[in-house]
């Protein structure tokens, strides 16, 4: 590749994202076989370029080639498949929060936790989805009182609806009725402040839980 040639680190990162972006186009067409072969691809890229540059980008790229695999493998069924890279995903996420502590390792930390906890609740094993879910959460909520980007709301009305989730399938009604209102009232507050598409599809979203 001309990377092997002498490509600029920058010229690296931009690969890499092209890559990124055309596997999640695939998933959006519903082509998983296209899917997975372009992210397996994003992450022998990325093994390639992170013995040449000691960048936190291309470490991040392939930390997220494992999410995207967990989840090209959940969309298949593949539910054993999907926990092991998201494993490897969330490793990953953890020790770059550990040793940088920004906010966007923070908010990457937080999607890793909360993909992990949806095979978790897909396989019946609700205590460890609700962990997850709660470290998202925990996450989420950190990211939000920051006052970081406003789509840091939106995520956050989406933990608070799997959390919600899990406590209807428990059993416990009240503690999903406490979830889901919280969900409703940052998927609200998050529309009236921003009012985008994402914005309305959370909040009525987290109206048809409440009603």
């Amino acid at each position: 590749s001309q990377y092997e040639k002498g490509g600029t680190e920058a010229e690296a990162a931009a690969w890499v994202h092209a890559l990124w972006e055309l596997g999640d186009y695939c998933r959006e067409l519903a082509d998983l076989a296209a899917a997975q072969r372009t992210f397996e691809n994003m992450q022998s890229v990325c093994r390639e370029l992170s013995s040449r540059f000691d960048s936190r980008s291309i470490r991040r790229s392939l930390s997220a080639s494992y999410g995207r695999l967990g989840d090209v493998s959940r969309e298949k069924g593949k539910l054993s498949q999907a926990e092991e890279y998201y494993l490897k995903n969330l490793e990953m996420d953890r020790k770059a929060y550990e040793e940088t502590g920004t906010r966007l390792s923070r908010r990457d930390l937080s999607i890793s936790c909360g993909a992990i906890g949806t095979v978790c609740q897909e396989e019946g094993r609700l205590s460890e989805a609700k962990a997850y879910y709660l470290q998202a959460c925990e996450l989420m909520e950190q990211l939000y009182e920051e006052e970081e980007p406003p789509e840091a709301g939106g995520s956050l009305s989406v933990s608070y609806s799997r959390l919600g989730a899990v406590c209807l399938k428990e059993g416990n009604l009240t503690q999903a009725e406490n979830w889901y209102q919280k969900a409703f009232e940052r998927s609200r507050q998050s529309w009236e402040e921003i009012g985008s598409v994402r914005c309305k599809r959370d909040l009525a979203s987290s109206c048809s839980f409440l009603g």
